[in-house]
């Protein structure tokens, strides 16, 4: 048996909240037997502790009887749990409502109570529309369905027949053109997050094809709140993958009016709104709208500190939340402030573990590996890197492998490792190849330090950073594409800083007003 299996009882009592644990608690006092009751002494037991180990289980309670079938005594402690958990959300659970009335409908079905189970089935109908649940809604109508052959064809009302008729259709039709806007965007963040934004028209034309089947003329009544959501999602991100920033961004202003207007569907999806509105910080922030961006920055806190959110929407929101903040650090050349940030968001990493999952993980470490760089703490930097090119998972992820390699050979030069830069050349090169990575700025960046390896002097450092500086600056003003990229990792500005002896904060800080200011 798996360790995952072995502790996965432990890990959903640790992952309860206190309300949650004190509910469970009042149900198994119901069926105590004897003095104590053997589950909660368990529960309580491994509530806790701080990291499971059998072994030290068996050696404290030993003697105990329920040792001798433990794998037994778990299996039914857990599903204990997770019937109290369900128990103490279902009134809070709209869906939970929806499949007790199903349930409920089955019971009076079962009983030959026809009549009653229709009107709760006609209940469940209308919350159902309501909640735009279309696949409770499959299974209401094949439970009216049933009904129908109950009575005999020839009883039935047949205007209720087409109309029942008409509404299955309806519901399967949308099912359908949601799924298929969901593989639509699917199959766009695939390329997204393993190739990057579109850097040639090769690469243009890739995320085109994905999102072809789009078309603008619509059938509005295929339109429900999820699939507004994801036409507008897919359009403002298909728009920034190409290159395109500002249509992203009005994809991105529709998406969050869409919310305001849906408030009810905001209730059940609060995951996706801050999930947009820190993407609409971000881009605002890179067309130069500070303002803006600031006033989205300070709605998304209002709406973390009055939401309470389960366990699930706190890795999301921490993953979401820590990556603008981050970001935007990174851009404004806030490196002092960001390393501040940079501490609680390892420590977050630390708690949540492998719960988040390994891009955003990586990703986030990349953040702070650029944090580190830009503070001139090269050790620290590297040693992230590290742990991202290491990690078997991300190798699918190559945009972002492509850029850890980049820094790591920036490390070596600011490190003087010449030697390792010397072998760690060669293996970028062959990545970079092997990839079809290399674009302008990767090409521009290699020949660089392969040039700088051969420079015995200081002058001949100065002049070829110089050199290479002009050459980055007329890639940036030729394709606005390589100047995006460089969010990444700011090249160009870290070899303005070796050249100037200025602090690489201080030209980032530089650029960046200086972009406001010609947006103002």
């Amino acid at each position: 048996m798996t360790s995952k299996v072995n502790s996965a009882l432990f890990e959903l009592i640790k992952g309860m909240s206190r309300s949650e644990k004190r509910y469970f608690k009042i149900i198994s006092s119901r069926h105590t037997i004897g003095e104590e009751n053997n589950y909660v002494r368990l529960f309580d037991y491994l509530e806790g502790i701080e990291s499971y180990d059998e072994q030290a289980l068996f050696q404290d309670f030993e003697g105990e009887a329920f040792l001798h079938r433990f794998s037994i005594t778990k299996k039914r402690l857990y599903d204990h749990v997770l019937n109290a958990l369900n128990a103490f959300h279902a009134e809070q659970s709209q869906t939970a409502q929806l499949y007790g009335m199903l349930q409920s409908a089955e019971v009076l079905f079962n009983k030959s109570l026809y009549d009653q189970c229709r009107r709760i089935l006609s209940s469940a109908e209308k919350l159902a529309v309501k909640q735009e649940n279309d696949l409770v809604l499959q299974l209401i109508y094949q439970f009216q369905q049933k009904l129908i052959e109950t009575i005999g064809y020839v009883s039935a009302d047949w205007r209720e027949v087409h109309k029942l008729i008409g509404a299955v259709k309806e519901s399967g039709d949308r099912t359908a053109f949601t799924n298929e806007l969901w593989r639509v965007k699917s199959e766009l963040f695939r390329q997204l997050i393993g190739k990057g934004i579109a850097r040639n028209e090769d690469e243009r034309e890739v995320f085109h094809e994905i999102c072809a089947p789009l078309k603008d003329e619509l059938n509005l009544s295929l339109l429900n709140s999820e699939s507004v959501y994801l036409m507008n999602h897919i359009r403002s991100v298909y728009h920034y993958a190409i290159g395109d920033v500002n249509k992203s961004y009005q994809f991105l202003k529709k998406n969050l009016g869409h919310f305001e207007n849906n408030s009810d569907w905001y209730t059940r999806e609060p995951a996706k709104l801050i999930s947009v509105l820190t993407n609409a910080i971000y881009v605002s922030d890179k067309l130069g709208k500070h303002t803006e961006s600031l006033v989205m920055l300070g709605q998304l806190k209002s709406i973390l500190a009055d939401k309470e959110l389960n366990e699930d929407l706190k890795i999301k929101t921490f993953a979401t939340y820590s990556s603008i903040i981050l970001s935007l650090s990174i851009r404004m050349g806030n490196f002092s402030e960001a390393a501040k940030e940079s501490i609680k968001v390892e420590e977050k990493l630390e708690e949540f573990g492998n719960r988040l999952n390994s891009t955003r993980r990586a990703h986030l470490s990349y953040k702070i590996a650029v944090i580190c760089f830009g503070n001139e703490d090269y050790s620290g930097s590297l040693k992230r890197i590290n742990a991202i090119l290491n990690d078997a998972e991300l190798d699918a992820n190559e945009n972002l492998i492509g850029f850890a390699h980049l820094l790591e050979l920036a490390i070596y030069i600011e490190l003087d490792k010449i030697e390792l830069l010397k072998y760690k050349l060669k293996s970028v090169e062959r990545f970079t190849k092997s990839r079809d990575r290399m674009h302008p700025l990767e090409a521009t960046f290699l020949r660089f330090v392969a040039d700088w390896l051969k420079c015995d002097d200081l002058f001949k450092q100065k002049e070829l950073l110089s050199e290479t500086t002009s050459k980055l600056k007329e890639i940036e003003m030729n394709n606005p594409i390589e100047a995006m990229v460089q969010d990444y990792f700011d090249v160009s500005s870290w070899m303005e800083s070796r050249l100037s002896g200025k602090p690489m904060s201080a030209i980032i800080r530089e650029r960046y007003n200086k972009v406001m200011r010609s947006a103002s």
